[in-house]
C-alpha cells in the first residue's frame, strides 16, 4: 500500500498570494495546500501577500456589458464578472480577448514557477511541477491530473489511475 508523505517545505519566508485569496509562506506551502485539498486549480496569483479587506467584497459588477473571453474558455459579461468568477472558484482566470469566446480561442501562455517537484500525469508523462502539468492539459484541451509524485525516477509512460508516491524500492 502506498501512502503520501506529508509535504516538507523549506522554512524561508517568501509570501505568495494564492488564487484562493490566501497568503502562503512560500510557493511550496501553497503547492502542499493544493495537494492536501485536492484543489488542482490553486496556483500562485502573485508574489507577496494577498491584499486583505476587512470583509470579503461581494461581486458588484453593475455597468456596461463589454463581453470578454476568459482563459478558461468562458464568456463573461465584463472583466469584473471574470474576476469575480476567478475569486469565487479560487483559480486564475485572465482575459484572453474582448468579445465572445470562439471554439478557436487561443490559450494564454502559462507562467509557471521554476520549482522542481516532479509529478506523473494521468497521461503517463513526467512534469517538472504541477503548474506545468496543468498548462499541458490546458494547451491540449485534455483533463490531466496528478497520478503520482515522483521522488526518484521518471514515470513509465503508461497512464496512471491514482495518486501515489512513485519511488524505487531498495529491497
Amino acid at each position: 500500500m502506498t501512502t503520501t508523505a506529508p509535504c516538507q517545505c523549506p522554512r524561508y519566508v517568501r509570501p505568495v498570494c494564492g488564487t484562493d485569496g490566501q497568503t502562503y509562506q512560500n510557493a511550496c506551502q501553497l503547492e502542499c495546500a493544493s495537494a492536501a485539498a485536492g484543489n488542482e486549480g490553486l496556483a500562485v496569483d502573485h508574489d507577496g501577500k494577498c491584499e486583505q479587506s476587512s470583509t470579503a467584497a461581494p461581486c458588484n459588477c453593475l455597468g456596461a456589458i463589454r463581453e470578454v473571453c476568459g482563459t478558461d474558455g468562458n464568456t463573461y459579461p465584463n472583466p469584473c464578472m471574470l474576476e469575480c468568477a476567478a475569486r469565487e472558484q479560487g483559480i486564475r482566470i485572465r482575459v484572453d480577448h474582448d468579445g465572445e469566446c470562439q471554439e478557436t480561442t487561443t490559450v494564454a501562455p502559462c507562467t509557471c514557477p521554476r520549482s522542481i517537484r516532479k509529478v506523473c500525469g494521468t497521461d503517463g508523462n513526467t512534469y517538472q511541477n504541477q503548474c506545468l502539468l496543468e498548462c499541458s492539459a490546458r494547451e491540449q484541451g485534455e483533463k490531466i491530473y496528478i497520478a503520482a509524485i515522483v521522488l526518484t525516477k521518471p514515470c513509465h509512460g503508461a497512464p496512471f489511475p491514482i495518486l501515489a508516491i512513485y519511488a524505487s524500492n531498495s529491497s
